[in-house]
């Protein structure tokens, strides 16, 4: 459907702006983009709002949105996929967030994503895909010293979080920084193309038991 609704978009600019074939290829691309995030996030906060757990689910969002976006990771194959995975692991965390949480485990937590996060960085940042892979040593080590600059605003928010007893919002911080330092390893690549792989094997067995 937003797939449609941008290539449709994009003839229409394309009409007003007199654009060539390979630049409405362009348009729809970036108004995909843009009208998959804004759908994703409205259906995100909708949810959230309906389960109260808004407050977590948004500072998770920021906590992996923040890394995902600079460190890079896996991604489950088709758009669907990506959505319906997506709000599955921030709305659970968003609630996991919102339990009255020991703080002792939120120190376990910070020390695991601290290490977590600077093997990341070190190793493995910016983590690619079949379709996009950095190789360049210089965009590479831009990307980890923009993916360290966010990780150490995170850092800092959480202290300030916990100085100010704000334990779930903590939590929160930490768990969406967890999660996307998790899809940036070897096992958050093997976990969700075990998933895609999973899912290609019922959609086959649906199709030969309807075929």
């Amino acid at each position: 459907m937003i797939k449609g609704i941008s290539k449709n978009l994009a003839k229409w600019m394309g009409n007003q702006l007199a654009s060539r074939e390979d630049e409405l290829e362009v348009y729809a691309y970036g108004l995909e983009i843009i009208l998959g995030g804004i759908f994703k996030i409205g259906l995100l906060l909708l949810i959230a709002s309906q389960l109260n757990i808004l407050s977590t689910t948004v500072l998770c969002t920021l906590g992996f949105v923040g890394i995902r976006f600079f460190g890079g990771g896996v991604h489950l194959c088709t758009y669907p996929r990506c959505l319906a995975g997506s709000l599955t692991i921030l709305l659970i965390l968003g609630k996991i967030a919102a339990f009255n949480l020991s703080v002792d485990f939120l120190f376990i937590f910070i020390f695991a994503t601290l290490c977590l996060g600077v093997y990341s960085i070190i190793k493995l940042v910016p983590a690619g895909t079949h379709k996009k892979t950095v190789t360049d040593k210089k965009l590479r080590t831009k990307q980890k010293i923009k993916t360290s600059i966010i990780f150490i605003i995170y850092l800092v928010i959480i202290l300030i979080f916990m100085r100010y007893q704000l334990v779930s919002w903590a939590f929160s911080v930490v768990f969406g920084v967890l999660a996307s330092f998790f899809l940036i390893t070897p096992l958050g690549y093997f976990f969700l193309q075990s998933i895609d792989n999973l899912l290609d094997l019922l959609r086959q067995k649906q199709g030969t038991r309807f075929g």
